[in-house]
C-alpha cells in the first residue's frame, strides 16, 4: 500500500502535469501541531498533508474549496471518529475512524446527520455513509476533480459520460483509475465509493 507520502507525491505531480503548474501545498506546522493537540491526538504526516491541502485549496486557480476544514472528534451514535471537512450544509462529514488515526495512509469515512423534525424523537443521529476513498489524497483528487473551475483552465477540457480509453496502461490511485498518455489524460472512478469522479474526466496536457 502506498505512504500517505507517496500518495500525496502523486496526486502533486499529476495536477502540476494536466491542471496547474505552479501548485503547492505549503506546510503549516504551526497550523497543524495546534488543531491535533485540540484532538488530543498526536500529529501523523498524513494529517500534516491534509491540512497542507486545505490551506493550497484556498488560493488554487483550478478548483473551488467548497466545504469547510472541519477538524473535530464526532463522538455520537456509536460513532467514534474525527472529521476531516464539513459539507457546506453542516450535514455530511468526510471523516478518518479514531481505530485508524495511527495508520501510515488510513481511509476516509463518511458520515451524516439526521435531524429529526418530530419534536417527540429523540434527538439527531450520525450515521455511517460508507467508505469516501482509501487514502486522502486519491479522496482529494476525486474531490478536486468535482469542483473544477474549467473557465480558469482555458481550452482542453471536457467530461465525457462514454469513450474509448487510451491503449496505454493505467494507473490504480486509491478509487480511481488514471490513463495517460503525451497529449490526453483521462481519470474514472471505480464506483466502488461513495465520493469521486461521476464521469470520465478527459484533459488535454496544459504543457
Amino acid at each position: 500500500m502506498l505512504t500517505s507520502h507517496d500518495a500525496w507525491h502523486f496526486h502533486d505531480q499529476l495536477v502540476r502535469r494536466w491542471f496547474d503548474a505552479s501548485f503547492q501545498r505549503p506546510p503549516t506546522p504551526e497550523h497543524t501541531a495546534r488543531l491535533a493537540s485540540g484532538l488530543g491526538l498526536p500529529v501523523k504526516p498524513w494529517f500534516e498533508d491534509w491540512i497542507s491541502f486545505i490551506n493550497a485549496g484556498t488560493v488554487s486557480q483550478w478548483f473551488t474549496l467548497r466545504d469547510e476544514l472541519y477538524i473535530a472528534s464526532l463522538s455520537e451514535s456509536g460513532v467514534e471518529a474525527v472529521s476531516m471537512l464539513m459539507q457546506g450544509e453542516g450535514d455530511v462529514f468526510w471523516c478518518i475512524d479514531l481505530h485508524d488515526w495511527n495508520d501510515k495512509n488510513p481511509e476516509v469515512k463518511m458520515y451524516t446527520i439526521y435531524e429529526p423534525d418530530d419534536s417527540e424523537d429523540d434527538g439527531r443521529r450520525l450515521y455511517p455513509g460508507g467508505s469516501a476513498a482509501p487514502f486522502l489524497a486519491s479522496f482529494a483528487l476525486g474531490y478536486q476533480l468535482m469542483y473544477l473551475e474549467p473557465d480558469r483552465l482555458g481550452p482542453g477540457i471536457a467530461v465525457e459520460s462514454r469513450m474509448q480509453l487510451p491503449t496505454a496502461d493505467s494507473v490504480r490511485f486509491g478509487n480511481l483509475q488514471i490513463w495517460e498518455t503525451d497529449d490526453t489524460l483521462v481519470i474514472r472512478d471505480d464506483g466502488t465509493h461513495w465520493f469521486g469522479v461521476p464521469v470520465q474526466l478527459v484533459r488535454n496536457k496544459i504543457a
